[in-house]
């Protein structure tokens, strides 16, 4: 047995070199296997390391090719320095390793804060540079830096820097082996603990023979007479197994780059389906919505639009493709704006733009909001252009229909007030009148008809009576004076005041008249219309001073729904139409808003009251009618009157004689709050001979009648009166005496 170890020991001392060769090329090999392995982005904490057990296997290799060498060669004092020094970095490259796989571990989740803090505190980066110093001060110091530097760097880094890595292997494992054990790499990491451990004793402990302890009792010499085999063959056998296992460690990588790689196409596959899905969600969307889209190139050649687009213009969307929008659409100002949105690369946006289909002239201007989005490329620029359209005409003519309603409310609200005005006026203004027409017919009776006074008089009561037609104009305007509404046919009418007409505008005015060949039978009093027209003939004639032509036209029309949308009229349905146009001077919109209004006059000072029209506009809204005005400066006006049609069945009735009023003896309780009506009406009764009793309110009223109830056989009250009105004056008074009689009087023509 002693013969054959001997012979081992002796082959193995002659071939060296090849040992040599082995183990360089082991440790070369695991480094040039750590350096290619993809590790980028990885989840292991222990990839971000690596590179320091690269470096300590491609230094140490050729370290190791360097022992070869000087044992082929021969050693030199220049190659002695070269291995010691590879000798020092490759195995402060394993202890950087070990420390910070080390550092890593000490780090994680798991591992007690406190306990963390107080490991790291003194595994800092500093540590191995001081070690370093110290190994490289004694090489260099020492007689023979080989020896001397080599035992000190296996002393403190080899040993070391193998124990940590070696044990951060296990540890590494048993911290991460949720993640590790799925890949069956345990006895790899094992192997590789072991290995290094076994490395640390076998390299870092058995080193060159050394003149102090222990270097002079362990070393190579020592392992040799014992073992009969030298070290290097032991660690060349480790590092065989250290790359090998190391080698399998790496494959934790692949692993996690096949995961990535899997995950990658399964996350593209969904994308890819996920994008199919938008893509089919968004083909519903564009052809589905009402809102009109275009998606169009730079030089506005349509490349898609969606249904809603092609079906306004009655088309597929197939028959856009490839046109140029300008071809179809030919309009110089939209295109100069297609052509600045290319050139600035800003949208455009626009409201209610019109615009008038030359193809589809039926339809008439329609309006539009626009949306002119640029697409652009990675560069910037201006690729294509995407036009939004939505149909806004509706919404526009709702709008204008609104506010044509809001402004006719407003008129008529106007007028209304100026109606109320008006009546409130001619109210008040009757009362002195029936005062000043009453004193004045009382003096006049009284006065001989020698009387050189009596011409005053009668001047007097000629004022007085025009101011009486005065209040009446204010009355009609107000729609507050008395009608004798009756079937009537309008045609007649317009027959009937030809004449008059004739004579009223001059003869430097030509009358024309188109009458309806159907009878237009009106519920009207014939004098008001008469009116009407002679007011609308007089306005004529001063809008023509040179002369013109007068046209008075009837006819039978319906106003529909449609049309009460646009127009002041409440009730559609069918109406007698007259039209008083002439071919004066015209007038603008201002004046048009108030030709209505009274005492508006655009005639000088002097030559009109103002109340003509006011006076038109009373009459017709007294017969439910409407007056509607078209007018341009210099195109002429015509009015327009429109009076319900009257139901056939409804006839004109005889008037019914009233008797002449002779006087008499009874007692009258009169109630007027306005003193000189109530003194003029108390003059008149006694010169009939009616006894009167008066009251100055509602409350005096019932009071005196309490006092006189079985002498008062009729009551003559005002209908608006201070603390009760004549209407409740009444029914009190009624309760008291049923059968009682009662003649309601007021400013007011109507109550």
């Amino acid at each position: 047995m002693g013969e054959f170890m001997d012979s081992i020991s002796q082959w193995f001392a002659n071939n060296m070199d090849i040992v040599f060769f082995i183990y360089g090329l082991a440790f070369f090999v695991m480094g040039i296997s750590i350096l290619i392995q993809p590790k980028k982005e990885s989840e292991f904490r222990i990839a971000n390391i690596f590179w320091l057990l690269s470096g300590f296997g491609l230094v140490h290799g050729v370290n190791e090719w360097l022992d070869m060498w000087a044992i082929i060669k021969g050693r030199s004092e220049f190659l002695d320095l070269i291995r010691w020094f590879c000798l020092v970095i490759s195995f402060i490259f394993l202890f950087e390793f070990g420390r910070r796989l080390f550092i890593i571990n000490v780090s994680s989740e798991s591992t007690d804060w406190k306990l963390k803090q107080s490991i790291l505190k003194y595994t800092d980066w500093w540590q191995s540079l001081v070690l370093g110093l110290f190994v490289f001060i004694i090489g260099i110091t020492s007689h023979d830096f080989w020896e001397v530097g080599s035992i000190w760097a296996r002393y403190l880094f080899g040993f070391w820097g193998a124990i940590l890595t070696g044990f951060g292997f296990f540890i590494y494992y048993w911290l991460e082996k949720q993640k590790l054990e799925m890949l069956k790499v345990k006895k790899y990491f094992l192997m590789a603990a072991l290995s290094f451990i076994a490395y640390g004793f076998f390299s870092g402990l058995v080193v060159p023979e050394g003149d102090f302890f222990p270097a002079n009792y362990i070393n190579v010499k020592t392992f040799l007479s014992v073992m009969h085999i030298p070290v290097q063959v032991f660690l060349t056998i480790m590092a065989i197994i250290m790359t090998f296992s190391i080698g399998s460690v790496m494959q934790i990588f692949n692993w996690e780059a096949r995961r990535k790689l899997i995950n990658a196409l399964e996350n593209e596959k969904e994308s890819k389906r996920i994008l199919l899905k938008t893509n089919e969600l968004f083909e519903k969307i564009f052809s589905s919505m009402h809102l009109m889209i275009a998606y169009m190139d730079r030089d506005f050649n349509f490349i898609r639009v969606n249904k809603a687009y092609a079906e306004a213009d009655e088309r597929t969307p197939d028959f856009f493709v490839g046109k140029n929008h300008f071809d179809l659409y030919p309009n110089e100002e939209n295109e100069a704006i297609f052509r600045s949105v290319v050139e600035t690369s800003e949208p455009y946006f626009a409201f209610e733009k019109p615009f008038q289909y030359h193809e589809h002239p039926e339809r008439g201007v329609t309006y539009w909001d626009w949306s002119l989005q640029p697409i652009k490329d990675a560069s910037g620029k201006v690729e294509g252009l995407i036009l939004a359209l939505l149909n806004v005409t509706d919404r526009k003519h709702a709008e204008d229909e609104s506010a044509m309603l809001k402004m006719q409310l407003a008129q008529s609200q106007k007028m209304e007030a100026i109606g109320r005005l008006a009546g409130g006026i001619a109210h008040d203004f009757n009362n002195l009148l029936t005062a000043i027409i009453g004193y004045g017919s009382f003096l006049k009776t009284n006065m001989d008809k020698e009387n050189p006074l009596i011409a005053y008089v009668e001047q007097i009561l000629s004022s007085a009576e025009k101011a009486a037609n005065l209040t009446q104009q204010l009355l009609t305007f107000s729609r507050k004076q008395i009608i004798n509404p009756k079937p009537v046919n309008l045609n007649e009418i317009v027959k009937k005041i030809e004449g008059l007409l004739i004579r009223l505008i001059g003869e430097d005015i030509e009358l024309k008249t188109k009458l309806a060949d159907e009878e237009l039978t009106v519920i009207a009093d014939s004098g008001q219309i008469e009116q009407v027209l002679m007011n609308l003939a007089t306005n004529a004639r001063d809008a023509m001073p040179h002369g013109g032509t007068l046209i008075i036209e009837t006819r039978l029309v319906e106003l529909t729904k449609e049309y009460k949308k646009t127009h002041d009229v409440e009730a559609p349905g069918v109406y007698a139409m007259v039209s008083v146009s002439d071919t004066g001077a015209g007038m603008d919109e201002k004046t048009k808003e108030k030709i209505f209004e009274p005492f508006f006059t655009t005639k000088e000072m002097g030559r009109g009251t103002g109340l003509g029209l006011a006076i038109v506009y009373g009459i017709i809204k007294q017969h439910n009618g409407y007056i509607n005005v078209y007018s341009e400066p210099g195109k002429g006006t015509t009015f327009r009157i429109y009076i319900p049609i009257a139901k056939p069945e409804l006839k004109e009735s005889e008037p019914i004689a009233l008797p002449v009023p002779t006087g008499g003896t009874e007692t009258v309780l009169i109630a007027e709050d306005d003193a000189e009506v109530r003194k003029i009406t108390r003059e008149v009764l006694n010169n009939f001979g009616y006894k009167v009793i008066e009251a100055v309110n509602g409350v005096d009223a019932i009071n005196k009648f309490r006092e006189n109830k079985d002498k008062v056989q009729l009551l003559l009250f005002d209908v608006i009166m201070p603390l009760k009105t004549g209407m409740e004056a009444y029914e009190e008074i009624r309760k008291i005496k049923p059968g009682i009689k009662v003649l309601f009087t007021s400013g007011y023509p109507l109550v």
